[in-house]
């Protein structure tokens, strides 16, 4: 059984001349759903600085990417 957790996704209306996404011109916020496990990885990098789940996030957020611009 997966569990899903939603996070708010920003889309900005104009690409950022920068690698980074800019803030400024965004559309209104969507909802995107991630399994619970990516979400958890997430947290604990974030809060608690543990890198260990770096690649896992990386490779999460790249299958939920491409997911999304499959759509």
């Amino acid at each position: 059984m997966v569990t899903v957790v939603t996070v708010i996704q920003a889309v900005s209306q104009t690409p950022s001349p920068s690698s980074r996404p800019s803030r400024k011109g965004m559309k209104p916020m969507k909802n995107v759903q991630i399994p619970y496990d990516l979400f958890v990885d997430l947290v604990l990098y974030h809060l608690n600085g543990e890198e260990d789940f770096e690649e896992d996030i990386r490779r999460g957020l790249e299958q939920k990417l491409d997911a999304m611009l499959s759509r």
